[in-house]
C-alpha cells in the first residue's frame, strides 16, 4: 500500500511554515539634516528669524583726549521660511486589524509606523532633496512650501564644483575656506549624497593623494579601507555624512549650530472620522528648514554635472 505523503496532504490539512516575523524593507530612512538641524518651534505660518553681522576688523587708532567716534549701529537682517504640512493616512478595515497576523501584533500599530517614517524621509526631501524646492506662500487652492536649505546660503559661501561630474577636493577646500573667512566655525558637517561618497573616497586613494603622502588611519592591516569619514583642513574639521535624499547635484557643508527645523506643528498622529467599519487616522507635520545663519554653512553646486 502507497504511504500517505506530503503531497497527498499539501493544501488539505499542513499549516503553512510562515515565519512569524515582519522584515522590514530596507528603503532608506536615516534623515541627517533633520537630525543633526536644533529642533525649535514655530507659532507661525511664516516663521521669521534675525541675522546680525559685526563689521570687518580694520584700523582702529585714536587721538588721545580725543571724543570718540560716531556711533555706528548694526542693522539686522529679517530672514524667513514657510511651514510646510506634510501628510499621511493610515487605514486598516476591522476584520484585518482582528485578524491574527504574521509579524506583527496590529496592522494599525504597523502602518503608523511606517508612514511616519515615510513623512520624515518626505521632510528631508522637501528641506534639500532634488529639484531644490522653492519657497511659496500658498493658497486657499495651493499648498506652501519651505524653501530648500541651498536656497539659503549666501552667495559668497557658494562654491561652483564646475563641469566634470566628479566632486573635487579643491572644490571643499574652496568653500571650506569661504565659510571660515566669513568667521564660519571650524568644524562642519559634509552631507553628501551616495554618489559623491566615492570622489570624497578619491581624495586619498588616487595618484595625488598618494604623492602627497596621505594615509587612512588603519586599525588592521588585513582590513583594506575606501572611505573617507573624517577630513582635515587647514580650517578645521569636516565629518563626511551621506544622504540618501539629498539634491544628487549639490553637497552642503554645515553647522549643525547654525541650522534649525522649526516646527508649527510636531509629528502627530489622530483618528479621523469613519464611515464603516475600519479604522483611520491622519498622520501630520508642519515644518521648515532655516539657515539661522546664511554665512555658517556652504554649498558646492553642480557636483555632478
Amino acid at each position: 500500500m502507497a504511504s500517505y505523503t506530503e503531497y497527498d496532504a499539501a493544501g488539505v490539512q499542513l499549516k503553512e511554515d510562515l515565519e512569524d516575523t515582519m522584515w522590514r524593507d530596507i528603503s532608506p530612512e536615516e534623515t541627517p539634516v533633520m537630525t543633526l538641524s536644533q529642533q525649535q518651534t514655530a507659532n507661525q505660518k511664516l516663521t521669521e528669524w534675525l541675522q546680525i553681522e559685526k563689521r570687518a576688523a580694520g584700523a582702529n587708532a585714536q587721538i588721545e583726549g580725543a571724543d570718540n567716534p560716531a556711533a555706528t549701529g548694526h542693522t539686522p537682517t529679517r530672514l524667513s521660511n514657510y511651514q510646510q504640512i506634510l501628510q499621511e493616512t493610515a487605514q486598516v478595515s476591522s476584520s484585518q486589524e482582528a485578524a491574527e497576523n504574521a509579524g506583527i501584533s496590529s496592522q494599525m500599530a504597523e502602518e503608523i509606523a511606517m508612514k511616519t517614517v515615510e513623512l520624515r524621509t518626505d521632510c528631508e526631501f522637501a528641506a534639500v532633496g532634488s529639484g531644490r524646492q522653492a519657497g511659496a506662500a500658498g493658497s486657499n487652492a495651493v499648498a506652501r512650501q519651505m524653501k530648500c536649505l541651498q536656497d539659503q546660503l549666501d552667495a559668497s559661501v557658494t562654491t561652483d564644483n564646475g563641469a566634470g561630474g566628479t566632486l573635487t577636493e579643491a572644490s571643499v577646500l574652496d568653500n571650506h575656506q569661504k565659510i571660515r573667512t566669513k568667521g564660519g566655525g571650524k568644524d562642519l558637517v559634509m552631507v553628501i549624497p551616495v554618489a559623491a561618497a566615492l570622489d570624497v573616497a578619491q581624495f586619498v586613494s588616487s595618484v595625488a593623494g598618494e604623492q602627497a603622502g596621505r594615509r587612512r588611519d588603519q586599525a588592521m592591516d588585513t582590513t583594506l579601507v575606501n572611505a573617507v569619514e573624517v577630513y582635515q583642513t587647514p580650517w578645521g574639521t569636516i565629518t563626511m555624512v551621506v544622504d540618501d535624499f539629498i539634491d544628487s547635484n549639490s553637497a552642503i557643508l554645515m553647522d549643525p549650530e547654525m541650522v534649525a527645523m522649526k516646527y508649527a506643528q510636531p509629528f502627530e498622529s489622530k483618528p479621523l472620522s469613519e464611515g464603516g467599519f475600519y479604522s483611520k487616522r491622519g498622520l501630520q507635520v508642519e515644518c521648515t528648514i532655516a539657515s539661522l545663519n546664511t554665512f555658517a554653512s556652504g554649498l558646492i553646486d553642480h557636483i555632478h554635472t
